[in-house]
């Protein structure tokens, strides 16, 4: 049977078939660099 987890280094580049599963540690906003409106970007860590 197949480790349930593997290192991002050992996944096959030639797979058909992959499933990544991350976790979002941090998220935030950030308001755009030449616009005054509300923040739209947005970031994960």
């Amino acid at each position: 049977m197949a480790p349930r987890n593997q290192l991002i280094s050992a996944i096959n580049p030639l797979s058909d078939n992959l499933s990544v599963k991350v976790r979002v540690v941090r998220l935030w906003f950030m308001p755009p660099y030449n616009n005054n409106g509300p923040s739209s970007a947005s970031n994960g860590v």
